[in-house]
């Protein structure tokens, strides 16, 4: 799984996305992407 997160991290510099403010647009808000919430109700 190393190898795989190596491997996109490097491809996204290839392609000048900054990862951190992907990250950071997508969670940094402290709410769960699928359900909303602050505290996660999903259904694993």
């Amino acid at each position: 799984m190393a190898d795989v997160l190596a491997w996109l991290t490097s491809l996204a510099n290839l392609v000048n996305v900054n990862l951190e403010f992907e990250a950071k647009k997508k969670y940094g808000r402290g709410f769960c992407p699928r359900c909303g919430m602050r505290k996660c109700i999903c259904e694993e």
